[in-house]
């Protein structure tokens, strides 16, 4: 399944992320890959808020590899930029949290040749569609039965 969604501003970004948080079961792999700044963590915000989980609390894991997040269910925020293409096999924050709750990934692009297989993944890339204009191109690629008109940005 295929879903291509156009974001005007980081808020209707972070409403693409709630809707979908919306419709997860808890046990999802989310891949994001994006340039800096593109909208991962806003992305992630409106998940976390779908999960009840205060959209102030969700910040980057740049530093410190995962964060996690008590809500509906447990989110697991793991943020690959510092580590990137070091990476060598699996990664073991992902591994020993697979069906534990929400995984979503920033900087998805370095772990997705280990994890294309999972069978509850989400693979959602983030693109600046040009010039200073904060418009997103947001691609959702999944394997999951996800209703397509629930993505809708408040």
């Amino acid at each position: 399944m295929n879903i291509d969604l156009n974001s005007l501003s980081p808020e209707e970004t972070f409403g693409f992320g709630e809707s979908l948080g919306k419709v997860l079961n808890g046990n999802e792999l989310i891949l994001l890959s994006g340039n800096l700044g593109a909208g991962k963590t806003m992305f992630t915000k409106g998940v976390g808020n779908a999960l009840g989980i205060d959209r102030r609390e969700i910040v980057s894991p740049s530093y410190t590899l995962m964060n996690i997040y008590e809500g509906k269910f447990k989110l697991f925020h793991i943020d690959l930029y510092r580590i990137g293409e070091q990476i060598n096999g699996g990664i073991p924050e992902i591994d020993d949290n697979l069906d534990s709750g929400i995984i979503v990934v920033e900087w998805g692009e370095f772990a997705k040749k280990y994890y294309s297989a999972e069978r509850n993944l989400i693979d959602i890339s983030i693109s600046y569609t040009g010039g200073g204009s904060p418009e997103r191109s947001i691609t959702l690629f999944t394997g999951i039965n996800l209703p397509p008109d629930a993505f809708h940005s408040n």
